[in-house]
């Protein structure tokens, strides 16, 4: 992650996992809020979180990340990422 905007800051980073492809801050089965106290901008983050009971039964997930800027009220979203289980 970058830091493009000298004023702005973060205010969310979240990981959204779905059963589905279209998932987002509105439509997920599970949701991954980051601490932001883990995060070093242009350095890579990594996150371990336990599936909800729904997903890990599955054969394959989709997950993105939401990054949401102090500046604004709309996330930017990683694309997303098909991830098999089984």
């Amino acid at each position: 992650m970058k830091k493009t905007v000298e004023s702005s800051n973060l205010d969310q980073v979240k990981v959204f996992l779905r059963k589905s492809m279209l998932t987002d801050h509105v439509v997920f089965d599970q949701e991954i809020k980051i601490d932001l106290n883990n995060i070093v901008l242009g350095t890579e983050t990594r996150v371990t979180a336990q599936l909800s009971t729904g997903l890990k039964d599955q054969d394959y997930i989709f997950a993105r990340v939401g990054v949401k800027a102090s500046s604004s009220e709309e996330y930017t979203y990683t694309p997303v990422q098909k991830i098999i289980l089984k």
